[in-house]
């Protein structure tokens, strides 16, 4: 196995504050404490995973199985954490004791083999084997980053300058032997191993990288390199991408181009591919350390031996994909997931079955980097939050054939436009939006996408032409489900909008109303039935015409004309105007009336109401007198009685509040944070979809099918455009700040895959340098 060696940059001579053995433990302190937290998660999703494979089992002995390593796995919990926690302390303590020369840790790679390719050791082993080394290859390459700053910061710190990747306590590999040295005496069935070991990767080896980080800024808080900002390599890449930058290419394969540049969207088809290329190849030596092959594989990797055709890699592949048509009901957890050891694992079987007699050869230099690119490119597809796992399941089935059509077109790397890759895209979008508790209204979605998964594994060997026939069904499905969609989303929008304005409308005549009221001490009786009753001739100006229109502004004036004569006259010329006035006043309020198709009954008592009121009114304007007011007092008071409830139909602070729901709600605590929330919310375009989850931890995608205006809440819709629930800002930001709420990636899932990919390539060719 290659060793992966750091060395100090020119300069790095800076001491650290606090003593060697106190930094150290507070290494080791932070990393017990994070995978003690990691561990129980993992040994609790490998108790929920296989109670629910059991509740699942086809059978009674299926079910007795899984029960019974359930039970084992329970029984064997405490023991198996304490001797993997026991392990990495072990690893911690002895840090400081020659750590360069310390015995190497058991390697993980493939048993074994012979020349004739035959295993030395069963099957079972050779499985749980690969997925300990697909699992440490997958977590070098996504965290080769802050792994590369922790070694080299922890060789400054015992004072090396370099440092073997088996001396750092937390490295992908030395984890991995830890737990399976210590779940090694479990006697589980095969495909439970392998469960167990896919969790485990899941909710503890996910996060080495985040622990990295962490014991990188304790490092750097104790002025540990504390100079480096991002990577200790910065300054040499940058000094030489500057004296390449005008250099004629070279034919070193790792310098035939600028490897750190972005993917540029109009380059020529071929040319991410061969920027890929590049990568790989100026990175192998990493990616020899990265895991260790079998011997066989090993030779036929050497340039002595012939190199199999892409026609007969082809066909090979074919034959592995006729295995994938036997996967029905498939679930990601059962997934066949091809690692590159594995995928070539079988390949080697394939042709040593058809032609035992021919002698052993090569996989080609471009198929073997095609193998490497589609495999990482399923790591982040199968590994995206945006995807629901029945689709990832369904989508998972895939990666034999777009790793064959990968082989035969280069161009399904660059050209936005392949109809693969369009397929694919398309694929991943139509699920973003499926809900796990929701699948039979979206039954017909999922079987058309199965349709098109089997059609593709039954009948795709090298044309490419069927991809072409398949998006263009699939696309014809999604626009005629998508029509049926709009209209039902569109009737939910108007409804909804209808519903704020009538909100809005009736929140603004409560205004109008409470503050004439307030301001010449109206009867309550009367500001009652104001409310009650009347509201609603302005109501049905309001949502015909709006605010501004002539039919609201007359409505405002009959109220206010209302209003005043429901105030005592002190002049003459007041009182005999008020008598004009009242006529013409009563013609309006029932032409009003007749508009709206108001109740009888309840215009009945309120002209009754009215009239006590006005009566009271003329009393008192001509009496002037405190004892005239009294009466009228007592007048309305038993005009009250006429309404049952009317002291109850003034509306309270909260009531008022519950009316004008957008401007409490807008309101938010000021916070740097939750201000970029509120903006990233404010962006997201009508149709994004968000991923809720509750205090269970259950899951759920919406998509944003309104804002209401002026700052109001927020609606979402289902996949059928089906109203499902409405969030204020603020409850969605709290959401967002919490981890609860997730705005969905809307770009195409396979450019988001191969950016990554090529930053982790470029990151694994950068710390060769």
């Amino acid at each position: 196995m290659a060793t992966n060696v750091h060395y100090l940059p020119q300069g790095a001579n800076k001491q650290a504050q606090l003593p060697t053995q106190q930094i150290v433990d507070r290494l080791c302190s932070q990393s017990l404490e994070q995978f003690k937290l990691l561990i129980d998660d993992t040994f609790g999703a490998i108790d929920d995973t296989l109670f629910k494979r059991a509740e699942k089992a086809a059978n009674n002995s299926e079910q007795s199985t899984y029960l019974d390593d359930m039970r084992l796995v329970r029984m064997e919990r405490t023991v198996i954490e304490r001797a993997f926690l026991n392990d990495i302390s072990h690893r911690f303590n002895k840090l400081l004791e020659q750590p360069y020369y310390s015995p190497p840790a058991e390697p993980i790679g493939p048993p074994p083999t012979v020349h004739d390719g035959l295993s030395l050791v069963e099957d079972s082993q050779l499985e749980e084997t690969l997925a300990l080394s697909s699992m440490v290859a997958r977590a070098r390459t996504r965290f080769s980053l802050p792994l590369s700053q922790l070694e080299t910061r922890l060789a400054f710190l015992i004072g090396l300058t370099k440092i073997d990747y088996q001396a750092n306590p937390v490295d992908p590999e030395i984890i991995a032997n830890a737990f399976d040295k210590a779940a090694r005496d479990l006697e589980l069935s095969v495909e439970n191993k392998l469960i167990i070991y896919k969790l485990f990767d899941k909710h503890l080896m996910s996060d080495v990288g985040e622990l990295c980080e962490k014991l990188n800024r304790l490092l750097i808080d104790a002025n540990v390199l504390a100079e480096f900002g991002q990577t200790p390599w910065f300054h040499h890449r940058n000094q030489r991408a500057e004296s390449t930058d005008n250099a004629p290419p070279a034919n070193n394969p790792s310098q035939d181009s600028p490897l750190t540049s972005s993917v540029n969207p109009d380059m020529d088809s071929a040319d991410l591919f061969q920027l890929m290329q590049q990568l790989l190849n100026a990175s192998a030596p990493l990616k020899g350390m990265q895991h260790t092959t079998p011997s066989v594989l090993e030779e036929s990797l050497q340039e002595s031996k012939p190199v199999w055709s892409a026609e007969k890699l082809v066909n090979a592949l074919s034959a592995i994909q006729n295995n994938a048509k036997k996967e029905e009901g498939v679930t990601l957890e059962k997934i066949s997931h091809l690692e590159k050891d594995s995928l070539k694992q079988q390949l080697v079987g394939v042709f040593q079955q058809s032609s035992p007699e021919e002698k052993p050869a090569n996989i080609g230099r471009s198929e073997d980097n095609v193998i490497d690119i589609i495999g990482m490119l399923f790591d982040f597809i199968l590994d995206d939050q945006g995807i629901p796992d029945t689709i990832k399941a369904l989508i998972g089935r895939l990666q034999i054939p777009m790793l064959k059509v990968g082989i035969l077109d280069k161009t399904f790397f660059s050209k936005k436009q392949h109809p693969a890759r369009i397929l694919l895209n398309d694929l991943a979008r139509a699920g973003t939006g499926w809900n796990e508790d929701d699948p039979l209204t979206q039954q017909e979605l999922y079987t058309q996408m199965q349709h098109i998964v089997n059609r593709i594994l039954n009948e795709f060997n090298d044309d490419i032409s069927i991809f072409v026939e398949l998006q263009k069904e699939f696309s014809t499905f999604l626009s005629t489900e998508q029509t049926k969609v709009n209209i039902i989303e569109e009737r939910t929008r108007q409804a909804e909008e209808g519903k704020s304005r009538v909100a809005e409308a009736r929140a603004q005549i409560q205004k109008e109303i409470e503050t004439r009221a307030q301001e010449n001490r109206l009867p309550e009786a009367m500001t009652a039935l104001l409310h009650q009753v009347w509201s609603k001739i302005p109501l049905l100006a309001y949502l015909r015409e709006g605010p501004t229109s002539h039919d609201w502004q007359q409505t405002i004036a009959t109220l206010d004309k209302l209003v005043w004569t429901l105030v005592p006259k002190r002049t003459e010329e007041e009182r005999k105007k008020l008598l004009t006035t009242i006529p013409g006043l009563l013609q309006e309020l029932r032409q009003g009336f007749n508009q709206v198709q108001c109740n009888p009954m309840d215009t009945l008592r309120f002209f009754k109401t009215l009239e006590s009121c006005h009566i009271n009114c003329i009393r008192a304007s001509s009496n002037h007198g405190s004892q005239d007011l009294k009466k009228q007092a007592a007048a309305v008071e038993k005009s009250e009685q006429l309404i049952p409830g009317a002291h109850q139909s003034k509306p309270t602070a909260s009531a008022e509040n519950q009316s004008k729901p957008h401007s409490s709600q807008r309101t938010l605590p000021p916070s740097p944070e939750k201000d970029q929330y509120l903006q990233k919310l404010e962006s997201a375009p009508l149709g994004s979809w968000f991923l809720f989850t509750n205090a269970e931890g259950q899951k759920h995608r919406a998509k944003l099918s309104i804002r209401i205006a002026g700052g109001g809440n927020y609606v979402f819709v289902n996949r059928a455009g089906i109203k499902v629930s409405e969030h204020s800002p603020s409850a969605l930001v709290e959401g967002m700040s919490q981890g609860r709420v997730k705005i969905l990636a809307d770009d195409l899932i396979l450019d988001r895959a191969l950016e990554s990919v090529l930053e982790s390539l470029r990151q694994m060719h950068d710390n060769l340098l």
